[in-house]
């Protein structure tokens, strides 16, 4: 019989957690925040840990210190990027439309492909409205950036003569009602 040369497997040692060494502190941070998005969005505030948050981020739960000094921290970090980027596919869909009726639609269109394709940011907005009975979160924050787009939306219609000056909030009510519940 002839001899068979033994085979040699070469594993690749698995990469440790934490920072990778050619990421930045920036990079880090922001796949800290992505994890907490989908973390708490699947189990609350309360159902997640610093630990379970750090294995997601595949950091440290030092390291996750690091960047945010309390899970609350965390939290609204995880919430206003959640927001940020849901407002920014709304303000993509809405780009050239002529109508507030155009406009609310785009925002529906937009909210249904959130639902769809990025489920973690819906449930969690749904999920913070439970998640706010928690005295450490206190009052979630509303980004800047989802004020200036509901400006927006309320201003052209108003220029348009869509709307009375004086239904300016309900009109903003409403698609906060629509997309967010």
């Amino acid at each position: 019989q002839g001899r068979r040369n033994p085979v040699v497997i070469i594993a690749k040692p698995a990469r440790s957690r934490g920072r990778p060494n050619d990421a930045s502190g920036e990079v880090t941070r922001r796949r800290c925040i992505d994890a907490a998005i989908r973390t708490f969005a699947d189990f609350g505030y309360a159902g997640a840990s610093m630990r379970n948050l750090a294995e997601a981020a595949n950091v440290t739960a030092g390291a996750l210190y690091n960047y945010f000094p309390s899970k609350a921290e965390l939290y609204k970090a995880a919430w206003i990027e959640s927001i940020e980027q849901s407002v920014a596919l709304y303000a993509s869909a809405i780009a050239g439309k002529d109508s507030l009726v155009s406009e609310v639609h785009a925002i529906l269109d937009a909210t249904a492909d959130i639902i769809r394709h990025r489920p973690a940011l819906a449930r969690l907005s749904l999920q913070a409205t439970t998640d706010a009975i928690h005295p450490e979160l206190g009052p979630l924050p509303v980004p800047a950036s989802l004020q200036v787009l509901l400006a927006g939306v309320v201003d052209r219609a108003l220029e348009r003569h869509e709307i009375r000056p004086e239904d300016r909030r309900q009109v903003q009510t409403l698609i906060v009602l629509l997309t967010w519940g």
